[in-house]
């Protein structure tokens, strides 16, 4: 009898029931994990949904200084989510902090290239870069909504736009 015959002949019953057994034991463990993880998982999302919710309403209704802390807390917990940074930045610039709502706007460019496409976002990211009086960078952007197609939303799109720059110029 070769090598594998002997060790196969060692192997009794009882040997098969305990691997079968520590087998579906781990398989246990590994579902039970999976199942409260997710459980888990699901509460901090609802918790968030909720939040996201509340925080989009209240913007909606531009109350922006009770919007603006959700939508912090928000960023806290989904540090990379331009949408949420994109909310910050017009909040901001509502309740006069320029500044960070500049901030904001370079973030979502850096996190969503794209949006340099976005005709209606790039002209707010212009009107507040000039109200923030950084005319050179308010040009940049401005003479870059020139080339977008303008929003359904606003037929009057390129002529704001051209007052805008001409303000860059004063």
């Amino acid at each position: 009898m070769g090598k594998a015959g002997r060790f196969m002949s060692n192997i009794t019953d009882g040997t098969i029931r305990w691997v079968i057994a520590g087998f579906l034991f781990v398989i246990l463990i590994g579902l039970i994990y999976t199942y409260t993880a997710a459980k888990s998982q699901d509460e901090v999302y609802l918790q968030n949904y909720s939040k996201y919710e509340k925080a989009v309403e209240l913007f909606e209704a531009q109350q922006f200084d009770q919007a603006l802390p959700l939508f912090e807390e928000l960023e806290k917990e989904q540090p990379r989510s331009a949408v949420i940074k994109n909310y910050l930045g017009i909040a901001y610039v509502n309740t006069g902090n320029v500044d960070a709502a500049i901030t904001k706007y370079q973030n979502v460019l850096d996190l969503n290239p794209y949006k340099v496409e976005d005709a209606q976002f790039m002209i707010q990211f212009g009107e507040i870069l000039l109200f923030a009086d950084q005319k050179d960078d308010a040009k940049k952007v401005l003479e870059k909504c020139l080339t977008l197609v303008p929003p359904a939303e606003m037929p009057d799109y390129h002529e704001k736009v051209n007052q805008l720059l001409a303000q860059t110029q004063s």
